[in-house]
């Protein structure tokens, strides 16, 4: 996997911790360590043409975490957990 430099919107981040009980940190040590289970294209790229979606597996559930490659640096814009990417992970298939 190629070396990436992230970044992040700190006041998102905060709203996350306080939102979702997850952080953009959290979510950058799993990728790191391995647990980017996913790379997808956004399912709207007329809206979002740079953005893809990670499904990262955070203790066994599914976050998906829209981003933007930008040269060596992905932007993470949210994050959020994914019912249906978990069901199809537990189902063995791709979601």
């Amino acid at each position: 996997m190629e070396k990436w430099d992230y970044a992040f919107d700190p006041d998102k981040n905060t709203w996350l911790i306080r939102e979702r009980g997850i952080s953009f940190e959290q979510i950058i040590a799993l990728i790191e360590s391995g647990h980017l289970v996913q790379v997808l294209e956004h399912h709207d790229r007329e809206r979002y043409p740079n953005q893809l979606l990670y499904e990262v597996d955070v203790g066994g559930y599914i976050y998906v975490v829209p981003v933007v490659r930008d040269h060596q640096t992905l932007f993470l814009k949210t994050i959020y957990p994914s019912r249906k990417a978990t069901r199809s992970r537990a189902k063995g298939r791709p979601s």
